[in-house]
């Protein structure tokens, strides 16, 4: 589960402010989202998650302060193309869309954005209606996917790392890309980004999570925390380990062939989250997995992933190489090491 190719557009875009550099949005918030661009002015200013914003008016600032989050800026102010894991956006470039204000990396990512604003935004997805024989058969493919992969070692895994590094050319200049994604169980996660000496980490612990970098440290906000928990539910060990969970669905839809290997299409629902796995009906291996995530420019689109190689480690068969597709394309293939404890 790499994510290294869009923090590199981060980092040409996105504008990453220390932990002492305040942060100040000039323009009256509660103004602009009702449909009128003012300055604001030193005499009323209130502070929010990190950002200072100045108003118009004693009025206007305390309508900001009744009701923060409906003038705040979105996605803890984080570049709105990009994200709200994308680090944090210039204050100085933004847009109100559907009456929510929104910060960007750049005037390119706030061009982008405004050409189709829904392939930037991740909503939550209504589970499929999956009852029936279907539900019944996906819960036997899961738990066979389960005993392939490992069986009940998997539900006594207290942690999971995979790691990946490659050379990789920016505008003429050769880096030393590392990434590493953990999952520390049942609800911890945390993926480092690095390039040479650059890097940009994330952590979240149950409902907290924060960021850190060169440039200093701050705190998650509720959004940004559900971003990087929903970016790791396409982990398949962190789906089976919640296969017996209340909240999990899973129901058979129909069969297909990959690569010349007869499948299984299974059908997940989890933590508001929609997938497809494609399970082989001779081994029981994940062969893919079909969703909804971000792809070439950071927009969301149908993705797919197929595992090519596994390796036995530590009593688990798990995945080691895995080919990332849209819309039939290869856009990278990655050979991850992977450790359990």
């Amino acid at each position: 589960m790499r994510k290294g190719f869009l923090i590199l557009l981060c980092l040409s875009t996105t504008i990453i402010f220390s932990n002492d550099e305040e942060r100040i949005f000039k323009t009256d918030a509660v103004a602009l989202v009702q449909g009128e661009e003012v300055s604001g002015a030193p005499s009323f200013e209130a502070k929010h998650q990190g950002v200072t914003y100045l108003f118009a008016s004693k009025a206007n600032r305390d309508t900001f302060l009744k009701d923060p989050d409906r003038y705040a800026l979105q996605l803890g102010g984080a570049c709105a193309r990009m994200g709200p894991l994308s680090g944090k956006g210039n204050p100085e470039i933004f847009t109100v869309h559907e009456e929510k204000l929104y910060v960007f990396g750049s005037q390119g990512c706030r061009d982008i954005f405004l050409e189709d604003p829904a392939k930037t935004f991740d909503p939550d997805q209504a589970p499929p209606h999956l009852r029936g024989r279907a539900a019944t058969d996906g819960k036997l493919w899961i738990d066979k996917l389960a005993a392939a992969m490992g069986g009940e070692r998997i539900d006594k895994l207290n942690t999971y790392t995979e790691t990946y590094e490659e050379p990789t050319e920016r505008r003429g200049k050769q880096y030393q890309h590392h990434v590493l994604n953990r999952i520390d169980f049942p609800d911890g996660f945390h993926h480092e980004d690095d390039w040479d000496d650059s890097r940009f980490h994330r952590t979240v612990k149950g409902d907290s999570g924060r960021f850190s970098g060169r440039e200093g440290e701050w705190d998650m906000v509720p959004v940004q925390v559900r971003a990087m928990k929903r970016e790791f539910l396409t982990q398949p060990l962190l789906l089976l380990r919640a296969r017996t969970e209340n909240g999990f669905l899973a129901a058979t839809a129909g069969e297909e062939t990959i690569e010349g290997k007869p499948a299984v299409k299974v059908i997940v629902a989890y933590r508001n989250f929609n997938q497809t796995l494609l399970i082989d009906k001779a081994t029981h291996q994940l062969l893919a997995q079909r969703f909804r995530g971000r792809g070439q420019g950071a927009l969301f689109a149908p993705m797919e992933k197929r595992y090519r190689e596994y390796r036995e480690i530590d009593g688990l068969m798990l995945p080691t190489q895995v080919e990332t597709r849209q819309d039939d394309e290869v856009l990278r293939t990655e050979n991850w090491r992977v450790s359990v404890r």
